[in-house]
């Protein structure tokens, strides 16, 4: 038997083979997959620009909430700085209560709108000194 005569009836049947599935791979690809394969691509950049559009839509509300407490707390500062009387009130509660109203303004008005009716602390014309039953909704 001659080597070359073995080694090409094995080699043809296979090199054939190899031509043929690359065909067929190359075939599905292009007829089967990749309009699939273009469906989920155009779907995940659809995704992504809603995806997008809601960052950017929680990034303006984000602002808008932090400009929102910006400005709640320097009115409820200017509240507490022109009402000594409730400085004073916190602070006979405790020294913290009063340090974490500095941090925090806000923080004295809803405990005046909690509290205040209890202790009976008003802060309308008569100031704190003016003790009556009315409460006032901050």
């Amino acid at each position: 038997m001659d080597l070359k005569l073995v080694l090409g009836s094995y080699l043809v049947p296979l090199a054939f083979n190899a031509l043929i599935t690359f065909m067929m791979v190359g075939w599905v690809y292009m007829y089967r997959m990749k309009p699939i394969i273009d469906k989920a691509n155009a779907a995940i950049e659809a995704g992504s620009e809603a995806v997008k559009s809601g960052m950017s839509a929680m990034g303006q509300k984000s602002g808008q909430v932090r400009n929102q407490k910006a400005f709640d707390s320097e009115i409820a500062g200017g509240i507490v700085d022109q009402y000594p009387e409730l400085e004073m009130v916190l602070e006979m509660l405790s020294p913290d209560l009063m340090d974490k109203v500095r941090e925090n303004p806000a923080m004295a008005l809803n405990f005046l709108q909690r509290y205040g009716p209890m202790l009976g602390i008003n802060l309308g014309k008569g100031g704190a000194a003016a003790v009556e039953s009315e409460t006032y909704d901050l």
